[in-house]
């Protein structure tokens, strides 16, 4: 009996050991299926990898066009600031500008500056009452702003010297162009300060 059931043992483990091997190459196939279905969570992860790339490439893209458009902004800043040269001296604070030597730099646009401000007072006048005195008194004022610009300036002046010079500063030139008088405004200035600038 004891024989018979070791038997019977041996038969079972054959067939349980056959079973497992036709099984096998089942669990392969699907699991060769399972990589071919489940290549879609692969894909999925090529997807994330896709969107991230995707997502990083287009801002990436987008920041390099826009870094494309910047240079010619850029350009436009950097021209400025190079036409202004020691003008740009006018960045400085207004504790720096009251308390600058009169002959530095700063000091020198502070002076400028001062004289612009009395420039516009004298063309408010003028265009309040446009009569000759007024305009003498007028000329005078853009004469001495005229020979302030000169003294501070290191580059050749233009219209666009003034105009940004006077933006930096925080003042808006005011234009005067009344019949029968001759009109001042950032171009008449900025002639009046180059044909009176020391060339360096």
């Amino acid at each position: 009996m004891r024989e018979i059931n070791q038997g019977v043992a041996v038969v079972l483990l054959a067939a349980a050991m056959v079973a497992s091997a036709a099984l096998l190459p089942m669990t392969h196939v699907a699991s060769t299926a399972f990589a071919a279905a489940g290549g879609g969570g692969g894909e999925g992860k090529g997807g994330g990898d896709g969107g991230g790339k995707g997502s990083g490439d287009g801002a990436g893209k987008g920041s390099a066009d826009a870094g494309a458009g910047d240079p010619a902004g850029g350009k436009g800043k950097g021209s400025t600031a190079s036409t202004l040269g020691a003008l740009n001296a006018a960045k400085s604070s207004p504790t720096a500008m009251a308390n600058a030597s009169p002959n530095s730099r700063v000091g020198k646009i502070a002076a400028y500056k001062a004289d612009l401000i009395a420039l516009n007072a004298a063309a408010t006048t003028f265009n309040t009452t446009p009569n000759l005195m007024n305009h003498n008194a007028l000329l005078s004022a853009q004469t001495t702003a005229a020979q302030a610009l000169a003294k501070a300036a290191n580059k050749s002046i233009t219209t666009g010297t003034v105009t940004s010079l006077d933006t930096l500063l925080g003042i808006s030139l005011i234009s005067t162009s009344q019949g029968g008088f001759s009109p001042t405004n950032a171009t008449t200035l900025a002639t009046e300060a180059a044909g009176l600038q020391t060339k360096h």
